[in-house]
């Protein structure tokens, strides 16, 4: 299997188009999270999983008292090495 190096974090990624690929790397967009890069879980072939759920990171200051609320992103474009995610909103864990 061939793999491309992360523009973010250096480690190595099955590159698009391989047979095996398990992982693609994946932008958020919009949201408290936008332009943050991330793996997420694909299919045999190379699709990423149409949606995806990251917890709200909490401030230092300023915990949360519960579980921290997900936001939902949603896949969108495909580029050349990363997958867009598109922001739809938040949800509660409780």
């Amino acid at each position: 299997m061939r793999c491309a190096a992360s523009p973010t974090s250096g480690q190595q990624h099955p590159a698009k188009g391989d047979a095996a690929v398990d992982q693609v790397r994946a932008r958020l967009r919009g949201g408290p999270e936008d332009g943050r890069e991330l793996d997420v879980p694909a299919d045999p072939s190379g699709q990423p999983v149409p949606r995806i759920t990251v917890p709200v990171r909490a401030e230092p200051n300023r915990p949360f008292t519960g579980p921290p609320p997900l936001l939902v992103y949603e896949r969108a474009h495909a580029h050349a090495d990363v997958w867009d995610f598109t922001y739809v909103g938040a949800e509660s864990q409780s």
